[in-house]
């Protein structure tokens, strides 16, 4: 029998499985919450991961999910379980969970296949039990403001929508953990790293109506992709896009690639847009959303530390001169 819903006058009780890469952000999480959440029992195959995630979080270690839901009794018992597990796992460790009669947390990607999906969420519907899928990105507060805006109709009709995911995933990144970048288990760049992308879109300005995409494997010694295109028709009529790589020799940004340090290619004949013009568009945008303008103090410093690393480099060091105000109050340069 599942946890009767809302849970009151007591902490909500989670168990966590998998205690790899993501799970310190759960456990950190959990920590910040620790007045109304408490972590009851970790699992993990790994007896170094297992130990590890005890040691830190003082819970109740288990070396199997089956292990896990049987010592579920009493104070020990969670309300939900958290899988953090390769995503191919999901499906079959969340039947099992709703089985037992908890609620289900699961890492994203939910399932690789649609009909394993499809099969969560049938079995924990018939089991009374709820199913959440993080997505964490939808909380952030400059999604929400945008969210926010649009279904205000700040924008208007939306015709377009393009998303870049120019991420960097060195074959060390694989390597260290054997179900990265397979197919059954992790599923590839569109639907590991850049899943929280394709559902901001959705989310955003979706639903999606149809999909039609490219997918490659370019860089890495990997059997899923590493590179993809992918165009959307929305059902409100618009077009949208999503490309993927993850092999990026660096940090990207306004779609370039950037060399490590984050300086500009030469070979692509891309500029740092000048300070004042990033301050300009800051302040434009801060006025739309009716955000707070920075201080004019620390407008001041940005162009004082642009000027001195300018002079560094044989420029002339001068003091930036402001008049007047911009949008939303904002001082510009003279």
């Amino acid at each position: 029998m599942s946890p009767a819903l809302p849970i009151t006058g007591r902490p909500v009780r989670f168990a966590l499985v998998g205690c790899g890469r993501i799970s310190a952000n759960h456990i950190e999480a959990l920590r910040q919450h620790a007045g109304r959440a408490r972590l009851v029992a970790v699992c993990d195959n790994q007896p170094a991961a297992l130990a590890a995630a005890v040691a830190k979080t003082g819970a109740r270690g288990h070396a199997s999910l089956d292990a896990l839901l049987e010592a579920a009794t009493g104070e020990d018992a969670p309300d939900i379980v958290t899988l953090a597990t390769p995503s191919g796992l999901h499906p079959r460790q969340a039947m099992r969970v709703a089985a037992a009669g908890r609620h289900v947390l699961t890492e994203k990607p939910m399932a690789t296949k649609w009909d394993e999906g499809m099969q969560m969420v049938r079995a924990c519907r018939e089991a009374g039990v709820k199913l959440f899928v993080v997505k964490q990105n939808r909380l952030n507060p400059t999604m929400q403001l945008l969210k926010q805006a649009i279904d205000g109709g700040r924008f208007g009709r939306i015709f377009m929508c393009t998303v870049n995911v120019f991420w960097t995933r060195p074959q060390s990144y694989y390597d260290d953990a054997p179900w990265r970048g397979r197919w059954d288990l992790d599923g590839g760049a569109f639907l590991n790293q850049a899943s929280h992308y394709v559902d901001m879109v959705d989310w955003l300005v979706g639903p999606v109506d149809n999909v039609h995409a490219y997918t490659a494997t370019l860089a890495r010694d990997i059997e899923a992709e590493d590179t993809g295109v992918m165009s959307l028709r929305l059902r409100k009529g618009g077009l949208a896009s999503i490309n993927g790589q993850h092999h990026a020799a660096g940090r990207t940004r306004h779609g370039a690639h950037r060399r490590r340090g984050g300086e500009p290619d030469p070979a692509l004949g891309v500029r740092r847009a000048s300070s004042r013009r990033r301050d300009r568009e800051g302040g434009e945008l801060r006025h739309r959303f009716g955000l707070r303008p920075r201080p004019p103090a620390l407008l001041r410093q940005r162009h004082q530390h642009a000027a001195r690393r300018a002079a560094g480099r044989g420029g002339r060091l001068q003091r930036p001169a402001f008049a007047g105000s911009g949008a939303g109050g904002l001082p510009q340069c003279a």
